[in-house]
């Protein structure tokens, strides 16, 4: 893919080793301009002019991926199509329309979906006229994302078994005994210090949060938590850390069959927030989570450490919330864009009483005049009719498990409210 960019920069590279040898050959062999250019820079490098200036973009360069991707969408403009302003790599065609195309790009990956097979075919014919592409069919893999769509059901299946059994197997651990939660619901760790053993130092460790990091980034809601909360020692591990990763796996070893399903239910979209005051006992930083669903199953979702010390659970959820209402707009820019505007506020779910009071009654205090930005910020995407906070039982939270370790219990009934099972 990168081989087709066009290069704005004069860029000069090293003839490679054996390009005299391949520039003879084609003097030999090939005629007309070919074997001219050939035998021309054979007399330069003869003369020793040792260099040669680039006419396309090749791989190792800075702006390979950025003039792939500006050759690409002057290939898809040209046929039509029209890049989303949240998102340059999404594309529709006929937006608006019941038979509205849409496709994503992936570097040279490009997955296609409409509701109108003809129109979608006629696409993929133009696209093979203007680049030399394959078409792969119907998705069922790729980029580690294994697709299962039942039309009869209406139903669409998201999983990665394969990656997660390949993880296991890495790790040596595709015969370990599973497990039926990611962590320990009491797991604490201490002030981590750098191993003085050479076994704990050697320990994969990095490796492996970083294979789970992908697994989360997928389909794998329910490991989010875990993941993030581990990849906080990945500058500073030993034993006990490596034995909590592990545990990861064993729980995966019991939940290769999780996949996300989506149905022909729910075309609204439907957020979760959470928040977990205080929780990491190393230096006091709250855990923020939220996850948003479509059709039945999330479609996006995250849980990071909050970067400040949050001086109540009022602060902490403000804190969450506000990330969760920035993921909001944008989703809802995302889905006008693809030509699916939302009707009404996108709801917004939350736990906390206190931050429920305080949306509908922005009182100027002390103890929330720091936190006031974020509390306009809020109150400006509830007034403009963007958002709707409503509040939620913390035993009905689905975010509940993207703030802190659960019991097995509350991880069933979370992954089952976020479409994991």
């Amino acid at each position: 893919a990168y081989l087709n960019g066009d290069l704005d920069e004069k860029i000069y590279m090293e003839p490679p080793e054996c390009l005299e040898e391949i520039l003879m050959d084609m003097v030999d062999n090939e005629e007309g301009e070919i074997q001219e250019a050939a035998w021309t820079m054979l007399n330069d490098m003869r003369e020793g002019k040792n260099y040669c200036r680039l006419r396309k973009s090749l791989y190792g360069l800075k702006q390979s991926g950025r003039q792939w991707y500006l050759k690409l969408d002057e290939k898809l403009k040209k046929l039509g199509l029209k890049p989303s302003k949240s998102d340059p790599c999404v594309y529709t065609l006929d937006k608006g329309t019941e038979d509205v195309v849409i496709l994503t790009i992936y570097v040279d990956d490009l997955c296609l979906a409409s509701k109108n097979l003809s129109k979608l075919n006629t696409l993929k014919a133009k696209l093979k006229e203007e680049c030399k592409m394959k078409d792969m069919g119907r998705i069922h893999y790729c980029l580690g994302l294994e697709f299962k769509y039942e039309p009869e059901e209406g139903v669409m299946h998201i999983s990665q078994r394969k990656y997660a059994q390949e993880i296991l197997k890495r790790f040596k651990m595709e015969s370990c005994k599973p497990l039926s939660t990611p962590l320990d619901v009491n797991v604490k760790f201490g002030e981590p210090e750098n191993s003085q053993n050479s076994e704990e130092s050697n320990l994969p460790y990095r490796n492996l949060i970083g294979s789970l990091m992908y697994l989360t980034m997928g389909s794998r809601v329910d490991i989010t938590y875990a993941v993030n909360f581990l990849s906080q020692f990945n500058s500073k591990f030993s034993e006990v850390h490596w034995k909590a990763a592990k545990r990861v796996l064993r729980y995966l070893q019991g939940t290769l069959d999780y996949k996300l399903t989506y149905r022909k239910i729910q075309d609204t979209l439907i957020g979760y927030v959470d928040a977990d005051w205080g929780n990491c006992n190393l230096d006091r930083r709250s855990y923020s989570g939220y996850v948003f669903t479509l059709a039945g199953a999330a479609v996006t979702w995250a849980s990071k450490k909050q970067r400040t010390v949050a001086l109540s659970s009022v602060e902490a959820e403000y804190l969450s919330m506000s990330e969760a209402v920035k993921e909001a707009l944008y989703l809802r820019r995302l889905l006008e864009d693809m030509g699916f505007p939302s009707e009404g506020p996108t709801r917004l779910y939350n736990d906390n009483q206190g931050a429920q009071m305080l949306i509908a009654n922005p009182v100027y205090h002390s103890r929330t005049k720091h936190i006031d930005i974020r509390n306009q910020f809020i109150k400006q995407s509830v007034d403009d009719n963007f958002v709707e906070i409503k509040y939620l039982k913390t035993d009905e939270m689905p975010a509940d498990f993207l703030t802190k370790p659960l019991s097995r219990e509350k991880m069933l009934f979370c992954s089952q409210m976020s479409g994991v099972g």
